[in-house]
């Protein structure tokens, strides 16, 4: 089942090829941002199937990392609208 559910997530919106309006800047932070918060959503489900431990740390780095990347997409994007 916790397989399934996996699956689901990466199959849903994760890993599959978006379409990204690279003719302009904003356009390609919105996706890149849109990416992240996919990414975030699949690992916080992995997390809930992973035992406490070692790994469950790992991928509670990894969020914060694309957390991160979220922060510094956030802020050149406001920055283009100043």
């Amino acid at each position: 089942e916790a397989g399934l559910y996996l699956a689901s997530l990466a199959n849903s919106k994760v890993f599959f090829k978006k379409d990204i309006d690279t003719s302009k800047l904003e356009g390609i932070f919105k996706s890149a941002l849109a990416a992240e918060k996919d990414s975030i959503t699949f690992y916080l489900g992995m997390k809930d199937l992973v035992p406490m431990g070692t790994d469950r740390e790992k991928i509670e780095e990894i969020i914060k990392e694309e957390m991160r990347h979220i922060r510094i997409l956030g802020e050149r994007l406001a920055a283009m609208k100043k």
